[in-house]
């Protein structure tokens, strides 16, 4: 199963349809060239003839159409779908063909004007009644590319091969260099689903390289049986472990297509339309060194049987995203502010989550001011009864739950530490940075928040998990394992 990942670039040629709406199709040759490192390409050729130029033309007259599908069959019989694509305005020629006198030309304006100006449309029909005009247009996927080789039965048992993006399957050294065993292989079961992971044939070459040059490639293959009737369920079921061994490993690690196999013979490929992204060199949260991979098993069936409830109560997918965003990014200031963000959106849904536990957060604000008026009141020497200054203290007071209150409930709800300097130091680097303070100078306020921040980040999210009691790497402890 190897071979088929390690193809870095599969080609499909044939013909086939492209519709712009439900009016507007027209015939066409395409290409279409997949790579793993998730610069494709889907190319047509149209031949726009006297006799489908007015569809064009109605076309143009009318608005803006900026999507596309297409339908056509590769020279192998393979059945190609297409959904929803989107024209890239960057890669659009167009040329003549049945007459040297014009010479080939750029189309510059929105769209299928870009394929053919109404004006020189016009022109060339009444000029020309015998040319064929001839555009090459680039598309972006915006939508799944499925390719059908074979039809089976909904009972038949299919290997789905998943190939993965840049995930590290645990350093190859320790703290002091010395070399780790290598770990080909692991299982996990989710839904009553087995799930193993496999390393690439030239995992180690290929590591190498993504280290060196930070280029993303294929690693690894996710490999799933199921039958023919849940084709789909690996897509999804993927897409969410992924999310998760993002979280895990450091990285982004995205599904970049799939292939079913039939007795070892592919009868359907799909391409995603996932972004890939840079490698990164990842500090793993989740130890992978303890063969074979207990820690790692576990945090990803525990975590995966809350995921859905967790985006409803903390849209933590969006957490995890920025998270992964800020681990990635090698710009302190833009690290800390992304992995900040990560935080906003956790403590933005807190106050709606207290209010489903029957609870009501007390914003600190209302203390503080309380505070400050008996203070001042005492040296001005004002005698006020306790239940007056209050009542002053609630007309004046601040009373919209702030970060750092959010922050304060969900830390107490997770039974974690409120370490209140922490919170205050964080928010003020947040406040600095975003006030336009440059670090550069002195960094090592900040990178020391950054520790302590995605520190902090860590512990909230595996909580929120249910993980206690799990062991992870801790930053703040030189990523030494620690039990949460």
């Amino acid at each position: 199963m190897e071979d088929y990942i390690s193809i870095r670039t599969r080609k499909y040629v044939g013909k086939g349809t492209l519709s712009f709406d439900d009016s507007v199709t027209m015939e066409c040759d395409f290409e279409f060239m997949f790579r793993n490192d998730g610069k494709s390409k889907f190319e047509v050729v149209l031949y726009i003839t006297n006799d489908n130029c007015s569809k064009i033309l109605d076309l143009l007259h009318g608005e803006r159409v900026y999507y596309a599908s297409f339908e056509g069959n590769d020279t192998k019989n393979g059945k190609i779908k297409i959904d929803n694509m989107a024209i890239d305005g960057g890669n659009i020629d167009g040329s003549t063909v049945g007459s040297p006198s014009l010479d080939k030309y750029k189309i510059r304006d929105d769209l299928l004007r870009k394929i053919l100006s109404v004006n020189r449309a016009e022109q060339h029909i009444t000029s020309f009644r015998n040319l064929v005009f001839t555009s090459r247009l680039r598309f972006l996927l915006m939508s799944q590319a499925i390719i059908d080789y074979e039809s089976c039965q909904d009972s038949d048992i299919l290997t789905s091969v998943s190939a993965l993006s840049n995930f590290q399957f645990g350093p190859t050294s320790d703290d002091s260099n010395a070399i780790l065993p290598n770990i080909e292989t692991f299982e996990v079961n989710i839904d009553d689903i087995q799930i193993t992971f496999e390393r690439n044939s030239e995992y180690d070459k290929l590591i190498s390289q993504c280290i060196y040059n930070r280029n993303p490639d294929v690693t690894s293959t996710a490999i799933i049986d199921i039958k023919k009737s849940n084709i789909d369920r690996p897509v999804e079921l993927l897409n969410k472990i992924c999310m998760l061994l993002s979280f895990s490993n450091g990285n982004w690690i995205i599904p970049i297509y799939t292939d079913n196999l039939k007795n070892g013979r592919i009868i359907r490929t799909i391409f995603y339309n996932n972004k890939i992204y840079r490698f990164n060199n990842p500090r793993h949260l989740i130890d992978p060194r303890t063969a074979p991979y207990t820690q790692l098993v576990d945090f990803l069936s525990r975590s995966y049987s809350k995921y859905d409830n967790l985006i409803d109560d903390f849209r933590i997918h969006k957490v995890i995203e920025y998270y992964i965003s800020g681990q990635v990014n090698s710009i302190r200031q833009e690290k800390f502010a992304i992995g900040y963000i990560a935080l906003e959106v956790l403590c933005n849904v807190v106050p709606l989550y207290a209010k489903r536990k029957g609870d009501k957060i007390k914003p600190k604000s209302i203390e503080e001011t309380y505070v400050k008026l008996k203070k001042l009141f005492e040296e001005m020497k004002f005698e006020l009864e306790e239940n007056q200054i209050q009542e002053i203290t609630d007309k004046v007071a601040y009373k919209k739950v702030t970060i750092k209150d959010a922050q304060r409930y969900l830390l107490k709800d997770l039974s974690l530490p409120i370490d209140d300097n922490l919170i205050s130091e964080l928010y003020d680097i947040r406040n600095k940075l975003y006030h336009g303070v440059d670090y550069n100078s002195n960094y090592q306020e900040l990178s020391e928040g950054i520790i302590k921040l995605f520190d902090l980040l860590d512990r909230i999210i595996l909580s929120i998990f249910g993980l206690k009691g799990i062991s992870y790497c801790s930053k703040v402890a030189n990523y030494k394992n620690r039990t949460l």
